[in-house]
């Protein structure tokens, strides 16, 4: 059973001047095993084709999290080696992971408050406000809307710890450390500064 390969034209018309095996694989030695310095930089001149072929492969691969190293890479004056493309996507890989482990889990609403069929609310004789809602971060769970003291997350988590009382209208302001537990043995401390902000 014979198999045929294919082969290029240039090396098809070397081959056919051939008549025997032993003077086909004596031409394509002598073609093509050379080390001749133009043999050479042909070869260098089409690895750094594949390798350019192979960085735009993988840069059009890429989704919208790995931007900034396609935007860098693409903005470059050289051409970028595939290990130091290969370093700067390992390196902006853990940055994503980092950012997803730091994301909040979104909120759901709770409808424990929501009155009854036969409940009627009177209207409060307090005065109301046209305060903007609380954007403030849980120093817990990072979410926006309460504080550690209203957290559900951390009273679920630790149900021995009480939280921190929130602060009275005349300390507001004031940075207070409250310690966790009843005894000075124990090193459990729950800080809460009451700012909403935290500057690092």
């Amino acid at each position: 059973m014979e198999s045929s390969l294919p082969l290029s034209n240039e090396v098809a018309s070397l081959v056919s001047q051939t008549k025997t095996s032993h003077d086909l694989w004596t031409l394509l030695k002598n073609t093509y095993a050379k080390a001749s310095r133009n043999h050479l930089k042909q070869l260098k001149e089409r690895l750094r084709m594949a390798s350019k072929d192979m960085t735009d492969h993988v840069l059009r691969g890429l989704n919208d999290g790995y931007r900034a190293v396609i935007d860098g890479v693409n903005a470059r004056d050289t051409p970028i080696t595939f290990d130091d493309l290969l370093e700067k996507l390992l390196i902006q890989e853990l940055s994503i992971v980092a950012a997803q482990r730091q994301t909040p889990a979104p909120v759901r609403p709770n409808y424990n408050n929501k009155p009854q069929s036969g409940q009627f609310h009177a209207p409060s004789n307090q005065r109301t406000s046209n305060r903007k809602p609380f954007l403030g971060r849980c120093q817990w769970c990072n979410v926006e809307g309460h504080v550690l003291s209203q957290c559900q997350l951390f009273k679920q988590q630790h149900p021995d710890i009480p939280p921190p009382p929130r602060n009275s209208p005349t300390h507001t302001g004031h940075a207070q450390a409250y310690a966790a537990g009843a005894g000075p043995s124990q090193n459990n401390f729950l800080v809460d500064s009451g700012a909403t902000h935290h500057v690092t």
